[in-house]
């Protein structure tokens, strides 16, 4: 089963009337900015975790790909932002598959070690591969490359953009997880050995769910190098799939929205403590502790069971996450 209707409709009328009423503030529009890029990296961890039962931590490696490969196909191609997009979405696309050929053939904290490695290796290439990455201090891109057809894009610009690269990846994963596939995936996460008797091949599964959270890091990646002009390698550093997963679990994996939710609560709070008292992280570990004893679903977890004790949502528990159906 898919997200809630009534989940999709809230997350439609927030993205609605962000479009509309755009914040004034630069700061407000550069959190909104970032809030939407790590819900796309959450959403993306979610897919591999919530959905095919696979805890990968190479979300990072794929980020930082979709940045680069976009950042040179603007510089070196002279394409617009559109075609930079395709262009860097299938590189990314292409190098998981690759990857992800090899990954999902391992299981349990055999891939998770293995998606570790991945992501290290390639930081540790990038950080040396300096005359291409630039290193810690990456690349500058300039302004006039940032062109959707023959519109030169101004910063606010920047903002609508990166909302609707959220609003693509995210309803298109709401589309998957409603899908076939999507209810594949949480099939083979509950006993893949059934479903490969059954007549389906687990590992074609997990490799598409492993392509699709990569593809959805690489937009992440794509929308960083439009909203900041600039690409560094500390995108593919082991901690930004750190991140990915702390926002998942405390919003409610399996759920598409409780990663999304998880981001906006947490990164507000952190860049607000890390301002006031500092240790941000500090405060997000104890409330992630909080929510998961109260919990163990997340945020979603006591959501969902408010909403159903008011008769918003109604039905059985899945058997897949544990999450409410409509």
């Amino acid at each position: 089963m898919g997200v809630p209707r009534v989940y999709l409709a809230l997350v439609a009328a927030a993205l609605a009337a962000l479009f509309v009423a755009r914040p004034d503030s630069s700061y407000l529009q550069l959190l909104v900015t970032q809030i939407a890029l790590n819900a796309l990296l959450a959403i993306s961890f979610d897919i591999c975790l919530g959905y095919a039962g696979m805890l990968s931590l190479a979300t990072a490696l794929y980020y930082g790909l979709g940045a680069y490969a976009f950042a040179y196909a603007l510089q070196g191609l002279g394409v617009d932002i559109i075609g930079a997009l395709i262009i860097a979405e299938a590189f990314v696309i292409a190098v998981a598959a690759v990857t992800g050929f090899l990954a999902v053939r391992l299981k349990g904290a055999s891939f998770l070690v293995i998606t570790l490695l991945l992501v290290t290796a390639f930081h540790a290439l990038a950080q040396n591969w300096k005359p291409v990455t630039g290193g810690d201090d990456g690349l500058v891109l300039a302004s006039r490359i940032f062109r959707l057809l023959s519109y030169q894009l101004m910063p606010v610009d920047r903002y609508y953009f990166v909302l609707a690269l959220f609003a693509i990846g995210f309803f298109a994963t709401a589309l998957l997880a409603a899908s076939p596939l999507g209810r594949l995936m949480r099939s083979v996460k509950e006993n893949d050995f059934r479903s490969e008797m059954l007549g389906y091949d687990p590992r074609a599964i997990k490799l598409a769910a492993f392509t699709w959270a990569s593809a959805l890091a690489g937009l992440a990646g794509a929308g960083y190098a439009v909203a900041f002009q600039h690409v560094h390698t500390g995108l593919f550093h082991w901690t930004v799939s750190v991140d990915a997963l702390l926002y998942a679990f405390f919003g409610g994996v399996g759920t598409l929205v409780g990663p999304l939710l998880g981001v906006t609560l947490l990164l507000p709070l952190e860049d607000f403590m890390s301002t006031q008292v500092g240790y941000p992280r500090l405060f997000t570990g104890i409330l992630l502790v909080v929510v998961v004893l109260v919990h163990r679903e997340g945020l979603m977890g006591l959501l969902n069971a408010l909403l159903q004790r008011i008769g918003v949502l109604r039905g059985p528990r899945q058997a897949a996450g544990g999450k409410t159906a409509t």
